[in-house]
């Protein structure tokens, strides 16, 4: 496969400037994004907290609306801290604000369309979250990074497909970090099943693995919004900690 990456998305911080100012079809695209990467993470740290599945649902859907009509994005800095610690900080307060929370709904202000598909995010919590015994906070950061994670996985998948190759990334996926059934995975049968010899395999495997700490970290730069690599080294190493409590 060949290793150069084409188009990333672009910074969490860019498409914060689209859902603020951008024509229609920018601001929904942007939205759509934002959503993707914070929706979930946020359900889940309603839902730990003691939320019920409707409430949680509503604050999150709330919350979305109400930092459209604010100035929250429009004052924040990149410097201050990371886009997840501000969204966290500020859906905690409007959480604890329930009154004003109740009352901008009866005013209809939750009526902004949100475009969102998610499937199923109450199965989703019922079977990879309600049993952990973690804190709130620590629930959504992990749920970003594993979102962070996905996406990253999702394009060396591309990448593969792209050349043809889908069948030796579905090889090559299961001894990936953070891969849960890399214990149990068969490395000489993993080889067989890609078409490569043992050796050609752990060749192809070491490529891999370094493309995919590439992709990785483009994601944590594109999410905070910068090239430093010391500063993408930091978030990184934060990223494995919170995945691996």
């Amino acid at each position: 496969m060949n290793s150069q990456s084409t188009s990333f998305p672009k910074t969490r911080w860019t498409l914060i400037q689209k859902v603020r100012s951008g024509s229609d079809q920018e601001r929904s695209d942007a939205l759509q994004d934002l959503c993707k990467a914070y929706w979930f993470p946020l359900y889940a740290f309603a839902r730990k907290g003691g939320h019920s599945q409707q409430q949680a649902e509503d604050a999150v859907q709330d919350f979305m609306c109400t930092i459209l009509d604010s100035d929250l994005f429009a004052k924040a800095e990149q410097s201050r801290g990371h886009l997840r610690t501000l969204l966290l900080t500020h859906f905690t307060a409007s959480l604890n604000n329930s009154h004003n929370h109740d009352a901008r709904l009866k005013r209809g202000g939750a009526s902004v369309h949100i475009p969102l598909d998610l499937p199923n995010p109450e199965g989703q919590y019922q079977l990879e979250i309600q049993s952990l015994d973690l804190p709130p906070d620590v629930i959504y950061h992990r749920q970003w990074a594993q979102n962070l994670i996905q996406r990253a996985l999702d394009r060396l998948k591309q990448l593969f497909s792209e050349h043809g190759q889908t069948e030796r990334f579905q090889s090559l996926r299961a001894f990936l970090p953070l891969n849960d059934d890399a214990a149990d995975a068969d490395m000489d049968a993993a080889a067989s099943a890609a078409g490569l010899s043992p050796s050609a395999f752990r060749t192809a495997l070491h490529r891999t693995r370094q493309h995919y700490r590439k992709l990785i970290m483009n994601e944590i730069g594109q999410t905070i919004g910068t090239n430093d690599p010391l500063l993408i080294q930091e978030e990184m190493r934060a990223l494995f900690q919170v995945l691996t409590r």
